[in-house]
């Protein structure tokens, strides 16, 4: 965390200490909060008080990419046995995977084939010296921090426009408006499942959004940003529950039909259900396993749950896997964002023994990553190096062995609960994607805005809630 990596600080010159009393009172009034961790009260969201610069092609190549990578992740998506095999070895050693893994081969046999798929994606990168960008990871769940993250960028904006003797120009930090582009998607996924349906105009206003969310979320804002700019531009009700709630309030009629309450649920948005703390006993494994058979649209489906696993990445980083699914010239575009990624063997694998025996003698460059989605679960350095040679074979199938980005360091300051930090940084650039289609029918395939969140140098993780980073925005140089 931050706290941790602080070392000597310097003391906070006056201009610095003036925009961070700027900062925190903007970030009240508009909304760039997040709760406390005892849950009594918010405070504004970690944030950097100076925008970071960023090679201008290099976000321009992000944005471009992204709807090849959208469009990728369905077709891998929609090949289920693709999927099966990739993650069999991996489902049989991590039992979280294993049971996202039993639930989708349950609906293939069951012939659940939904026609409408909605993902809502964020590609996460950082800068390599001297290639530019590199992808750290593909998140096809819970892609968070959108509604922040716009706020992140109008707080720099205000800033260098209140500020002006910095010399940062507002025209150099790019605009960026996620929410809009991830409630218009939302708003089309209800009016396709609607027309599917054959809904009468009449009663779609009691259609809507059901966001499966964790009891103890402290980043509740930002989901609530996407909610009402949901309910502002398209008069489409979202509601809030958590698994357990579902399990008590869901009915599932003879048609597939979800009910909570009153309210149709069309589209089911996940903001919760990827980590194994979501699922403390089998009900709420029951609950997924309704949801996925439900004829509600899944944001995501099992499908693309899994498609965003780690393992997944690795195999696509091969150009045969690759070619399975792009044609040469995507796959070129798309494979120059790609790092070394190493299979830790498996059924149909050869473990790359080459690749581990460097890793253990460099484990700095290397880190070793499980199937899991929120920070703080891979393995570095000493701890990389006592993993390789402490579990078993079989065990290790569950992880992949990834290439460190050696992203460029950068003096910032940073502000979180109040207090402000000057260190070294590095940064990691995430792009939102939306995807959108009924059957063979493409309703969306779109780049919908950035996150930018910055860190201490020393650090290895990036979750802002989890206390590692900070929002930020890019300024284009």
């Amino acid at each position: 965390p931050i706290s941790a990596a602080l070392g000597k600080q310097m003391a906070i010159p006056l201009r610095i200490q003036q925009r961070a009393a700027a900062a925190t009172h903007w970030a009240g009034a508009k909304g760039l909060v997040m709760k406390q961790n005892n849950g009594n009260g918010f405070m504004h969201a970690p944030v950097s008080l100076q925008p970071m610069p960023y090679p201008r092609e290099q976000l321009a190549k992000a944005y471009t990419i992204q709807t090849d990578l959208n469009l990728l992740m369905h077709k891998v998506a929609m090949d289920s046995d693709f999927l099966l095999s990739a993650l069999s070895s991996a489902a049989k050693q991590d039992q979280f995977t294993g049971s996202c893994y039993e639930i989708f081969k349950k609906v293939q046999e069951e012939g659940v084939k939904p026609d409408i798929v909605l993902g809502v994606h964020r590609s996460d990168y950082m800068l390599h010296d001297p290639d530019g960008i590199k992808q750290v990871e593909f998140n096809t769940i819970a892609s968070s921090f959108a509604g922040l993250s716009e706020l992140a960028t109008q707080l720099q904006k205000y800033l260098a426009t209140r500020y002006p003797e910095d010399g940062v120009r507002a025209e150099d930090i790019p605009e960026n408006r996620p929410v809009d582009g991830i409630a218009a998607a939302f708003a089309k996924t209800i009016e396709a499942y609607c027309n599917k349906n054959k809904i009468p105009r009449e009663r779609r206003p009691s259609v809507a959004v059901l966001n499966v969310v964790q009891g103890s979320e402290r980043n509740v804002f930002d989901q609530r940003h996407v909610e009402h700019r949901l309910w502002d531009n398209h008069r489409v009700p979202l509601i809030r529950r958590t698994l357990a709630e579902i399990n008590a309030e869901a009915k599932v009629d003879s048609r597939g039909t979800l009910m909570i309450g009153d309210m149709e649920i069309g589209l089911v948005y996940f903001r919760a259900g990827y980590t194994p703390d979501d699922y403390p006993s089998d009900k709420e494994w029951e609950v997924r396993l309704m949801l996925e058979r439900s004829a509600a649209v899944k944001c995501p489906n099992m499908a693309y749950h899994l498609a965003g696993t780690k393992k997944v990445q690795q195999l696509l980083a091969d150009p045969k896997v690759l070619a399975r699914f792009a044609s040469p010239a995507v796959s070129a575009r798309i494979g120059e964002c790609f790092v070394g990624l190493w299979s830790m063997g498996g059924i149909g694998e050869t473990r790359d023994e080459k690749a581990i025996a460097d890793a253990l003698a460099n484990p700095s460059q290397y880190v070793l990553k499980p199937q899991r989605e929120g920070g703080g679960h891979n393995f570095y350095d000493d701890a990389l190096a006592t993993a390789l040679t402490s579990k078993t074979d079989e065990e290790l199938q569950q992880y992949v062995l990834m290439q460190m980005i050696n992203a460029p360091i950068q003096s910032s300051y940073l502000m979180r609960d109040g207090e402000v930090l000057q260190m070294d940084t590095l940064s990691e650039l995430g792009i939102y994607g939306l995807f959108l289609c009924d059957g063979d029918k493409v309703l969306c395939n779109d780049a919908a805005g950035h996150l930018l969140r910055t860190k201490p140098s020393t650090s290895r993780e990036g979750g802002v809630a989890a206390g590692f980073s900070v929002l930020d925005a890019p300024l284009l140089v």
